[in-house]
């Protein structure tokens, strides 16, 4: 028999603060299927950060919609839900203000406690978006341990960044809330026998306790929700490219993900360091690596897609 879920109840099951619940309704079928909906409006926080001059709706939140709705068809077989893996991302089309965004998720497996679903959005029957990604309960002592706790080593302190805050903000039109690398402390490019250059970066992102997106996972157990390190992972790519000369007139586009990996939360005081590379692009269309430390702690891996198209376009 399904279930139909308002506000009220989406509240009481999932781990969530306003404003980022990403579901209005939903319905749960109970044979691991669900859909729901949510209405996209341009009062929402997040289009004040994400190409202000050109609302568009990030392309992770749409991740995050399935990954709450897929939480919400479980009921209560997972208390404290983290997303342990994501692939095959892919981004279609852009949501907007004004726009119903429909979400459908469907169990593929569930072993050992991990819950594999499928998933996509869509807008008027086009889909926006489509992706695989599992779930698992988050145990406990993987947010309170003596060792998660204690500061972790800051190798980079006192080094001269080489893009700072400021210089972040001339190369990538993210603001706040939703701007979210602090600094690029080493960037060293190669380039091969074809002339064709790679890119290896540094890159750091402070994770504090009065940052916004703390809402997503609520009071009792804060931790940067994983698909912002997806987010994040774009944002160093993009402003590593689009800092080139050649690319001053263009702009960069999430494609997809091909494959992300979570391995532990990142939890508020932790210095979050991000070693990315960017190999040769092809034409228009890039890809990226990045691996996510918090100390010697890998945390994270993300592989992605990107596009550069000039900005009047």
């Amino acid at each position: 028999m399904s279930r139909v879920f308002g506000i009220l109840e989406i509240r009481k099951k999932l781990p969530l603060r306003t404003p980022y619940y990403m579901l209005d309704r939903a319905e749960v079928t109970g044979n691991g299927e669900a859909k729901g909906y949510k209405l996209v409006s341009g009062n929402e926080t997040f289009f004040c950060g994400h190409f202000p001059d050109q609302a568009i709706m990030p392309g992770v939140l749409q991740v995050e919609s399935m990954f709450q709705l897929a939480v919400l068809s479980l009921n209560t077989e997972v208390l404290k839900p983290f997303l342990s893996h994501a692939k095959s991302i892919k981004f279609r089309k852009p949501v907007l203000p004004g726009d119903r965004l429909d979400i459908e998720v469907s169990l593929v497996s569930s072993e050992e406690g991990t819950f594999t679903f499928k998933a996509k959005t869509s807008v008027n029957g086009a889909v926006t978006c489509t992706a695989g990604f599992s779930i698992i309960d988050l145990p406990s002592e993987k947010l309170v341990t003596p060792e998660t706790l204690l500061p972790s080593v800051f190798i980079y302190e006192g080094r001269q960044a080489w893009m700072d805050y400021d210089e972040i903000k001339k190369h990538i039109p993210h603001r706040y809330p939703f701007l979210l690398v602090d600094r690029i402390l080493e960037n060293v490019s190669e380039i091969d026998e074809k002339g064709q250059t790679t890119d290896y970066s540094v890159c750091l992102k402070n994770i504090s306790a009065n940052e916004n997106f703390f809402h997503f996972s609520g009071e009792n157990n804060p931790y940067l929700p994983n698909f912002m390190q997806l987010e994040i992972a774009a944002q160093i790519g993009c402003a590593v490219v689009l800092s080139k000369p050649e690319n001053k007139e263009k702009i960069g586009l999430y494609m997809g993900v091909d494959e992300a990996t979570f391995y532990h939360p990142v939890l508020p005081g932790d210095e979050l360091i991000v070693k990315n590379t960017a190999p040769p692009a092809r034409g228009n269309f890039g890809k990226g690596e990045s691996r996510m430390y918090v100390g010697d702690r890998l945390v994270g891996e993300v592989r992605l897609k990107f596009a550069l198209v000039d900005k009047q376009d």
